[in-house]
């Protein structure tokens, strides 16, 4: 626990200010809540702010836990809303926050994160058509935008699986 913190505390500015810019959106909360948990699935919890990471994973794991879990709790208090009313639905909201992490293994995270975010398998394909949006212009609403209308031109409002 004693290293995640020194480790985390090390990097958790320069994360805030590389998030923040890359979100287009001041970082929400000034405190966050991290927990650990003897499973190995990570949940948190939006409305409280505070996630939970494994205390099976090893720092640089955990680290880049960390910072996928913020990205989550950032994304769905600035977009998940808008995401809505643009006619998405919860589990394509889901879908779309759970893909948006290939954003941790852009150059802007090099200096923070030591371990890679894979994300599902089931998000895969997503992953790689959000990053093709995101490399031409690497404006986060456009990226936001653009995958709407991903969803919307698939015809079928069910899950990415479908683009």
């Amino acid at each position: 626990m004693q290293a995640l913190e020194k480790s985390w505390r090390a990097v958790e500015k320069k994360y805030f200010e590389v998030l923040s810019k890359i979100t287009q959106k001041p970082i929400f909360t000034k405190k966050f809540s991290c927990y650990f948990t003897t499973g190995f699935v990570c949940p948190y919890d939006e409305e409280e702010s505070w996630f939970m990471v494994s205390m099976w994973h090893s720092v640089p794991f955990s680290i880049t836990t960390i910072c996928h879990e913020i990205m989550h709790l950032q994304f769905l208090k600035y977009y998940k809303n808008y995401l809505k009313k643009q006619g998405l639905k919860n589990d394509q909201i889901e879908d779309l926050k759970e893909s948006l992490t290939f954003l941790l293994n852009q150059p802007e995270f090099d200096s923070i994160i030591l371990s890679q975010d894979n994300g599902y398998p089931e998000h895969k394909e997503l992953r790689k058509k959000l990053k093709r949006i995101w490399l031409k212009n690497k404006d986060f609403q456009k990226l936001i935008d653009e995958a709407i209308v991903l969803y919307l031109k698939s015809g079928k409002l069910k899950t990415h699986n479908k683009l």
